[in-house]
């Protein structure tokens, strides 16, 4: 059985199908209206039980995916959640991404999450997102209460996302974007990879037909690297001297130049090279900010000792 399912549980009217319908939107896709509403006239308008198909299409693959949304009473949810963790139904493993929504608004819808865990346990997806929107003209919640959310995901290894949020910044997603954005960073089981028309790994001695498209995929390295908030500095000083400033030494640097470009002159490793990149920028959301600031200055280092530079 292919892990290709996207689970997506909440209570009831926390918005869980207008998240799918969001992705469907962010990533200009058509969402099955007909097929929906016939799934809703079946479960008398229940959301449990609703199955959306969604191809994901991205510069480097497609996967044809499902939506899998249901929704627990909180007077039952141990009990069915229990059911769903021991009975040998295939759900736990079909489900790669697992897709909690809440309202903020609403602390309570927050809550059951935490009887989600040993569920996920044993099903153990790819990707654990917990997603948190406010209702048109609901109150409000206070900062106290997003860093608490923020907090106990960080600590359960979750990506917490606000649907509330929004950004200018291009090279930035907020909101549902970020969320699709995170869903397309997965290696779904049957997915097809995109051939890359022979295009080889950039070396400056040659210049070849396919030139220009390997200047266009340096450029968009470089975007990632900016994604990371990386300054590109290198320093010429000893590995002590580098802890105090909280820099990678050169083993460090050197192990993830390896990760990263290892591959580089092997079948697709600049796609390889990419995706590894994109994984590393979504692990540095989650890094305290010392981590995460020696995270990139690694990315960075080792990105330029690979360019020579």
């Amino acid at each position: 059985m292919f892990r290709n399912k996207i689970f997506i549980v909440g209570h009831a009217n926390v918005g869980k199908l207008e998240f799918v319908k969001g992705a469907f939107k962010s990533s200009e896709t058509e969402f099955p209206e007909s097929l929906v509403e016939d799934q809703l006239k079946e479960l008398n308008g229940s959301h449990a039980g609703l199955r959306i198909p969604w191809t994901i299409d991205t510069k480097y693959y497609t996967a044809n995916v499902d939506f899998w949304l249901d929704e627990i009473a909180p007077d039952t949810i141990e009990k069915d959640i229990k059911a769903y963790t021991e009975q040998s139904h295939g759900i736990t493993e079909a489900i790669d991404a697992f897709v909690y929504v809440f309202r903020k608004d609403k602390p309570e819808t927050f809550s059951s999450l935490r009887s989600w865990l040993p569920f996920l346990e044993k099903c153990d997806p790819s990707i654990r997102l917990c997603v948190g929107k406010t209702e048109k003209n609901a109150q409000k919640t206070n900062s106290k209460e997003t860093i608490d959310y923020e907090e106990w995901c960080l600590d359960n290894e979750f990506e917490y996302i606000d649907l509330d949020e929004t950004t200018e910044d291009p090279l930035d997603k907020a909101g549902v974007e970020l969320a699709v954005e995170v869903l397309k960073t997965n290696m779904w089981d049957g997915s097809t990879h995109k051939d890359t028309v022979g295009q080889k790994p950039h070396k400056p001695e040659y210049k070849d037909d396919n030139a220009l498209d390997e200047d266009d995929d340096e450029e968009e390295f470089y975007r990632e690297l900016q994604k990371l908030n990386i300054k590109h500095d290198r320093h010429d000083q000893s590995d002590e001297t580098n802890d105090d400033l909280g820099l990678p030494n050169q083993d460090e640097i050197n192990m993830m130049k390896n990760q990263l470009f290892g591959d580089l002159d092997g079948e697709d490793g600049l796609d390889k090279a990419f995706e590894t990149l994109n994984a590393m920028r979504e692990k540095g959301k989650d890094l305290p900010d010392a981590e995460r600031r020696k995270l990139a200055a690694q990315v960075a280092l080792s990105f330029a000792a690979q360019l020579g530079v």
